[in-house]
């Protein structure tokens, strides 16, 4: 075969790679209708009397800026007030929050970071905070959120009602409150909504869901196995999933509370965040080597992009074997000049038509999204450049090392 003759069968193999991926991921497909269907029903369980004490951690380090919003709702939940206690975490005695925190009749906590065991992580504070607290001998389970967020006044009831159902690990739902006015911030929330949303919801008939950083409690039961906090990597809150997951840990979601998450507006933040989730996830999917795997549904396992991701990384290599053999071709006068230059077109084409179908799926199964439709347009053009941007997060954190060590606060 000639080298004209070579790319084409390199096209043919991504293509069947996409076609496989598309079908592989079926049970994602399904599980952002269902998610859909889901919310348009309404409420999704009956509330009984209140009685879950909740110990709310909220690591705020240099957060002072941005925690009165999650403070304020933190003060206005419909929750009795004897049933639960917030206190922030930080690290330096004259921090903002510290006064914010006060303000609102909650506590804190300074972290030790002089202690040669110090974790420079939102892990690590975790850990530390609760090994302070021990929650176990005061509170039933422990609520973590993330400093710039904010949830709605239900959000506690909802999750003392995952509890009586006996959820270890429950969670809320995303909303994500500047999508409609930042093209960025849109995409950014297309990427976490299929994790944080559509797989969170698609594995709930199996007892299990996926904790994504903020809004989640987990058992105080489950904390006092370990003595603290044991998932302390880059991305702690895929740690616990996998855990959960691979030791059959029971997991809830509730679509009626609502955790509100603004995605940065930044480049380079959003490139940061990139190469923390792509590294911490490699981190914690290789954790599952070290605990007994249970029996997982074969359909269960396949509730994520991972087939996308896949169909990614043949499709670029496809692509720039593609570009070589053009160049080599142009070059040398061998092949249809013609297919060799317009093969490397379609490769490119194939990759990006496919996260434009992701995108308008999710767009189409997440009704409260407030996205003109100018803005969702602009948003569905952009979002596989922007997905392609964790493949450029791996190459950066694969050559420079230290970014895939270091947990970054993340400007929103």
């Amino acid at each position: 075969m000639n080298i004209s003759q070579w790319a084409l069968v390199l096209l043919g193999v991504q293509l069947v790679v996409v076609l496989l991926s598309v079908a592989f991921s079926y049970p994602f497909i399904a599980s952002a209708f269902s998610y859909r269907r889901a919310i348009e029903k309404g409420r999704r369980g009956i509330a009984s009397a209140p009685s879950t004490r909740f110990c709310v951690l909220i690591p705020a380090r240099d957060e002072g800026k941005n925690v009165s919003r999650l403070l304020e709702s933190l003060s206005r939940q419909s929750y009795p007030k004897d049933l639960y206690e917030v206190y922030l975490i930080v690290e330096d005695k004259d921090d903002l929050a510290i006064k914010l925190a006060l303000d609102h009749g909650f506590g804190y906590l300074i972290r030790d970071v002089v202690n040669p065991g110090f974790v420079p992580t939102k892990g690590g504070a975790l850990d530390e905070a609760i090994k302070a607290l021990r929650p176990w001998e005061s509170y039933e389970a422990v609520v973590v959120f993330d400093a710039d967020d904010w949830v709605t006044d239900n959000f506690l009831a909802e999750m003392d009602r995952l509890y009586k159902e006996g959820k270890a690990v429950g969670v809320g739902r995303r909303i994500y409150p500047n999508r409609g006015t930042d093209v960025l911030a849109g995409c950014g929330a297309l990427i976490s909504m299929g994790q944080a949303n559509i797989m969170a919801f698609g594995l709930t008939p199996y007892g299990q869901t996926v904790v994504t950083g903020t809004g989640y409690f987990v058992r105080s039961s489950l904390l006092e196995r370990f003595r603290g906090y044991p998932w302390q990597g880059l991305t702690e809150d895929m740690m616990l999933t996998n855990y959960c997951h691979a030791v059959g840990i029971p997991m809830g979601l509730s679509l009626d509370a609502l955790v509100f998450d603004k995605q940065t507006t930044s480049l380079r933040m959003a490139h940061r965040q990139h190469v923390r989730w792509i590294w911490g996830y490699m981190a914690a999917k290789g954790l599952k080597s070290h605990v007994r795997m249970r029996p997982f549904a074969w359909w269960a396992d396949r509730i994520g992009v991972g087939p996308f991701v896949v169909a990614v990384v043949v499709g670029l290599a496809v692509f720039l074997s593609l570009l070589l053999a053009m160049t080599f071709g142009l070059i040398m006068g061998v092949g249809n000049p013609a297919l060799l230059v317009s093969l490397p077109i379609c490769s490119f084409m194939v990759i990006y038509l496919m996260f434009l179908g992701l995108a308008v799926l999710e767009f189409h199964c997440e009704p409260d999204n407030d996205v003109d439709f100018g803005m969702k347009l602009i948003q569905v053009i952009a979002f596989p450049l922007c997905f392609a941007d964790l493949v450029v997060a791996f190459f950066h954190g694969l050559l420079v090392p230290r970014l895939r060590k270091t947990w970054t606060r993340i400007e929103r």
